[in-house]
């Protein structure tokens, strides 16, 4: 698959098959993450795969009840607009997703946070190559990772990028992007 259509098939998939993904599948979204650029070239990512049962079970309470109580300290109208995507306190697809891809950035190192976040690009895009679904799920207040994963502090919780065979087929037509069709620049 060619850039620019893993470009324009790349979706957010929330419902997942619980078949198995090879290994190697998930090391080559694992590869392209850490080619990505980062900062001072500190690489300052961290990915934590998940994949047993029992730590997808409790990633996805611990997730629902921070969220319940995030969502609901919201203003109205973002939870409305969370309604309007569908998006709920359910977090099934953190437990129905063969692997989690957690990722944390070293607040130690410069650049963190925006060098992990073209970190997640990669996978998101290596992933669609694969032929697989994910998403960048981002908890309400993502601490619990912590004491879950056993980390030290200095790895702030970026997102969680569940990976596996989709359960839906989004429709790709449905946010079709602004394509530019000619340079505007600026003198």
């Amino acid at each position: 698959m060619e850039l620019d259509e893993a470009l324009a098939r790349r979706r957010s998939i929330r419902k997942y098959k619980r078949t198995p993904i090879p290994e190697d599948a998930v090391l080559r979204v694992l590869n392209a993450a850490h080619a990505g650029p980062s900062g001072a070239n500190a690489s300052p990512w961290r990915y934590v795969v998940v994949a047993s049962a029992e730590m997808k079970r409790a990633i996805r309470q611990a997730s629902e009840k921070v969220d319940s109580t995030w969502d609901a300290g919201m203003p109205q109208w973002f939870q409305s607009w969370l309604a309007s995507q569908g998006i709920t306190s359910d977090k099934g697809f953190l437990e129905d997703a063969p692997y989690l891809l957690v990722v944390f950035s070293d607040q130690t190192l410069p650049y963190s946070v925006e060098s992990t976040w073209v970190s997640i690009g990669y996978a998101l895009l290596a992933a669609t190559q694969e032929g697989l679904g994910t998403l960048t799920y981002t908890p309400g207040d993502p601490g619990f990772l912590w004491t879950l994963l056993n980390l030290p502090e200095r790895f702030v919780p970026q997102a969680i990028l569940p990976l596996g065979i989709a359960d839906e087929a989004p429709d790709l037509s449905r946010r079709l992007k602004r394509r530019l069709a000619r340079l505007e620049t600026v003198d």
